[in-house]
């Protein structure tokens, strides 16, 4: 059995030592770094990557009972959430270290390895960029005042920093709606659902700088795919 997690594949493996035993787990490092959780059980299983996602499997699995083998080629493990420091000392990160209030599987997770100090920054804002420079803020929603979703949005936002001339944010609003308005009915969400952002964005009338500098890198950044290839 072979469960992948996610591997940046950032720097090659560290010097082969003498493996490391430690509360039921060995550590080597021939090339690679390999954690090994022991069971007394016949069911043997491979997780390749020390992300998230393998460490999250490798967990799963050895709670069920399963030896599980947890491979990694990097000397830091981490997956997209490694950092590291070059041989000059710059910092370098594999990738976005972001998680949500609403990410509680991770916090409880962090909070079982019972570590000495407790890993993650406070809450902050979220800056949201193009290849022409920071586009917009968003604050803190969880510290703000509750109110209706887009009337939240709206205010919360509205006194952050913004590229767009406040004509362009303006022609932003009647897309905003729907967001309140494709749930309403099974009619409704297959409506919305045979067009896609694109053909949603010219039907609202969004400015192009709108829709060119803000919502289609966002969409790319937050859903992986285009305007135009999404609904």
């Amino acid at each position: 059995m072979l469960v992948r997690g996610h591997h940046p594949g950032q720097r090659p493996g560290v010097a082969p030592r003498a493996p490391i035993r430690h509360s039921g787990i060995t550590r080597t490092s021939i090339g690679r770094k390999v954690l090994t959780c022991h069971a007394s059980t016949s069911k043997n299983v491979v997780v390749i990557g020390q992300g998230w996602a393998g460490f999250g499997a490798a967990k799963h699995l050895s709670e069920q009972g399963y030896a599980v083998t947890l491979l990694e080629a990097s000397p830091n493990p981490g997956g997209l959430a490694a950092g590291w420091k070059t041989a000059g000392g710059r910092e370098v990160e594999a990738g976005m270290k972001g998680f949500w209030y609403q990410y509680k599987n991770i916090f409880s997770l962090i909070e079982e390895l019972q570590l000495p100090e407790w890993p993650l920054t406070p809450w902050t804002t979220s800056g949201f960029w193009n290849p022409k420079g920071l586009v917009t803020e968003a604050p803190v929603f969880s510290s703000k005042p509750r109110l209706p979703t887009l009337v939240g949005q709206f205010v919360h936002t509205f006194p952050l920093y913004w590229s767009l001339p406040l004509a362009d944010r303006l022609t932003m609003l009647p897309f905003l709606t729907t967001l309140a308005d494709f749930n309403s009915s099974e009619e409704m969400y297959a409506k919305y659902d045979r067009m896609s952002a694109l053909e949603l964005c010219r039907l609202c009338g969004m400015s192009r700088a709108a829709y060119e500098e803000f919502l289609k890198p966002t969409l790319l950044v937050g859903l992986f795919a285009p305007p135009e290839q999404i609904s």
